[in-house]
């Protein structure tokens, strides 16, 4: 059974068109007792732009977490540019959405609200991303996550 006429129909009814973005989430640095912390926070995330814009999208996710535990994410993202040419481009963005996996309950419904600030600089279809998660807590870190990927 063919799939890819239901799956484009769903995407047009969420105003979204087909992905344009790939992303590998690798590593991160905490900004205090880093040792406490998994850094290697390997995953994977696809970007879909919504019609008609290519500054939002719609995104979603997995990787390792800062306490080794498997999170998935999903949002909405936007993106400005601070500069762009033919084959450079630097944007600064937002992310804001749902993320599980940081609560004490490690169940799946343990779903905690997101709004990230990120950094993306790319050559050509490559890029490379930053973001940064604020210290929420005594029992947390700031947080600077690093992510490599691929515009289609």
């Amino acid at each position: 059974m063919d799939i890819g006429p239901a799956v484009v129909l769903v995407l047009n009814m969420l105003h979204l068109k087909l992905p344009n973005e790939i992303e590998m989430h690798f590593t991160s640095h905490h900004l205090s007792d880093s040792s406490r912390f998994n850094e290697d926070n390997f995953g994977l995330g696809i970007r879909f732009p919504i019609k008609n814009t290519e500054r939002f999208g719609f995104t979603a996710g997995t990787y390792n977490n800062s306490y080794d535990r498997q999170s998935f994410y999903t949002g909405i993202t936007f993106d400005h540019d601070l500069c762009k040419s033919d084959n450079y481009v630097c944007k600064a963005g937002i992310i804001g959405g749902l993320v599980s996996g940081y609560d004490k309950d490690t169940s799946a419904s343990a779903i905690q609200p997101i709004a990230l600030p990120q950094l993306t600089l790319g050559y050509k279809n490559i890029f490379v991303r930053s973001r940064f998660i604020p210290k929420i807590n005594k029992e947390t870190s700031a947080v600077f996550s690093f992510s490599a990927g691929y515009n289609f």
